[in-house]
């Protein structure tokens, strides 16, 4: 015997299934409005990644050797150091050096070379860890292709490669984009290889990064900064902290504090940090080629 449902169990019948429609639809329309969202941060990101080529690099860095230096800090404590080194040298080539160290923990370091308009360049990261752990990537681009050859502890080694996308954001003109985004107030996405993303096939894989301004801020002594945050794939993040002059101050992440410093206050804390930034600027112009800086040395 069939049993016919009652008025009131029919009306709680219809009820849902307008409740179901309306949370159907209202996902589809979140869907839609953060999928537009997402296109105009990578709009955004493509037009930075242009201004950046259309300008050359010139416009950003001179000749001369910068070098910034900075002290890492955890829970108060300095617990290492970290320095950015670049230069041009006389073939219009611009080199990089990211180092971080440290002490009994890890220690990294990144070598990069770009053209003048960011559209040919190389890079190569080493990470060591002291439980003998580690990594090694090169990336490789010209031609509009990216190649990546990935070594890791555990691992065998992998050769990837896939077409630039129109904001893909080559190793070295991260800061470029991060001042970019806080002179212009921007929300941006980019792609990128990321280090510690292992290719497992011969198509390299692509991270997102986003760059999100935050606004105004002002120094412990008056002068106004811009707040920046960088996250990966939509997780994470640090918040840079820039000058009027696009310089960084400080990078805040959820238990790393890196704050600018001048070499002499490196040097009290890590007398050797100076020497080892040498050794590595060094190998940036071995593997940079026969160009050399107009000034290799560290002063």
């Amino acid at each position: 015997m069939t049993r016919t449902p009652t008025k009131s169990e029919t009306t709680r019948h219809g009820l849902l299934s307008v409740l179901m429609l309306t949370v159907l639809i209202a996902s589809v329309a979140v869907a839609w409005l953060l999928d537009r969202q997402s296109a105009g941060r990578v709009r955004t990101g493509t037009k930075i990644v242009h201004e950046i080529r259309n300008e050359g690099l010139e416009h950003y860095w001179h000749e001369k050797l910068q070098i910034d230096w900075y002290l890492i800090y955890s829970k108060g404590n300095t617990i290492g150091w970290r320095a950015s080194a670049r230069a041009m040298s006389a073939d219009k080539k611009f080199i990089g050096v990211d180092v971080e160290v440290i002490p009994r923990q890890r220690s990294s370091h990144e070598i990069w070379t770009l053209n003048a308009d960011a559209t040919v360049g190389t890079y190569h990261a080493d990470l060591r860890k002291t439980d003998s752990r580690g990594s090694r990537t090169d990336i490789s681009m010209s031609d509009g292709v990216v190649t990546v050859v990935q070594h890791v502890t555990g691992f065998r080694p992998v050769k990837a490669s896939s077409p630039v996308t129109a904001n893909y954001l080559p190793e070295g003109a991260v800061s470029l984009a991060v001042r970019k985004v806080a002179d212009t107030q921007a929300d941006a996405q980019f792609v990128m290889v990321f280090n510690e993303v292992i290719n497992r096939n011969e198509i390299a894989e692509f991270g997102t990064l986003r760059l999100r301004y935050l606004g105004r801020g002002q120094t412990q002594h008056g002068k106004t900064l811009h707040r920046v945050r960088q996250s990966w794939g939509g997780k994470g993040g640090v918040v840079f902290e820039l000058d009027e002059n696009g310089k960084t101050l400080l990078i805040e992440g959820r238990d790393i504090h890196i704050t600018a410093v001048d070499e002499q206050t490196i040097k009290e804390s890590f007398e050797d940090a100076p020497l080892y930034l040498q050794r590595i600027l060094m190998q940036a112009v071995r593997i940079s080629g026969p160009a050399q800086p107009h000034n290799p040395s560290v002063q």
